[in-house]
This record gives C-alpha cells, structure tokens and sequence, in this order.
C-alpha cells in the first residue's frame, strides 16, 4: 500500500469522524450551542440521507477498489458527505473561517467516496446539499429552544 492509498482509506473511512472534535474545543470555551448544533445537525442529516436511499434505492458504482471492501446499501445520497457538510456548515454559521477550512475537509470525504469507487459525484452533491439544508435548520432550531 502506497502513500496514496493510505490518504485515501483515511479520507473515506476515518476523516468522517475528526470532523466534530473540534466543538469540544467551543464547549470548553462556554459556547456549546455550537457541539449541539453539531450534534443535532449530523444526526438529521444522517437521518434524511438514509430516509431517501431507502426510497430511492440508487445502486453503488460495480467496483470499488480492493483497499476499501464492498460498501453495502445503496448509494444516493452520500450519507458521510451529508454529514460532513452539516457539520461544517454548523461551525461556518458560527466561525466562517473555521467553518471554510472544515468545508474543505468536507469536500475530502466527498471526492475520497468517489475515488474509493463507492459513490457518484452526484451521491456526493445530494449529500453536500443535505447537509448544509439541514445544519441551517438545526441552526434556527437550537437558536429557538435556547430561548
């Protein structure tokens, strides 16, 4: 396995999960709406994309590279751009340069998935989409029970 190849494994299947570490940071500095609307925007996105992979039942690309083993389920959207996307539009809602930086690393996810051979690029923008669709809305829901 190459340099190459280990960027890309870490990419798909790790990269997903640094992505809300970062609000521990905002909870320790006394913000932690944003680890709520982190959390909150995730789980929605998560459950939106699954939702309509149920309804939809897009099939994955036929061969996905041996590095990564077969990816089960249906493929539109992409539920880990999905959620990468809320979560890094949660933190641009409240930090924009943190927020781009994360967007970034959203995107890394995204072209990983299409790489590996387990999505499309159009998994990848449906998920994208959801993602940023939901983090606002989680976004005015925290903001209106915080009240």
């Amino acid at each position: 396995m190459n340099l190459l190849d280990i960027l890309l494994v870490f990419c798909v299947r790790y990269l997903i999960f640094l992505l809300p570490l970062p609000a521990l940071y905002f909870w320790f500095k006394k913000q932690r709406t944003v680890l709520w609307k982190v959390l909150l925007s995730s789980m929605m996105a998560l459950a939106v994309s699954e939702i309509l992979k149920y309804i939809i039942r897009s099939p994955r690309p036929i061969e996905p590279l041996n590095l990564l083993g077969g990816a089960e389920g249906a493929s539109f959207p992409s539920s880990h751009s999905a959620a990468a996307a809320a979560i890094a539009c949660s933190y641009w809602l409240h930090n924009h340069p943190f927020g781009v930086v994360v967007f970034l690393l959203a995107l890394l996810v995204g072209v990983g998935r299409v790489l590996g051979g387990v999505h499309y690029p159009i998994d990848i923008g449906a998920g994208l989409a959801i993602g940023v669709i939901v983090a606002v809305i989680a976004d005015h829901l925290v903001i209106y029970y915080k009240k």
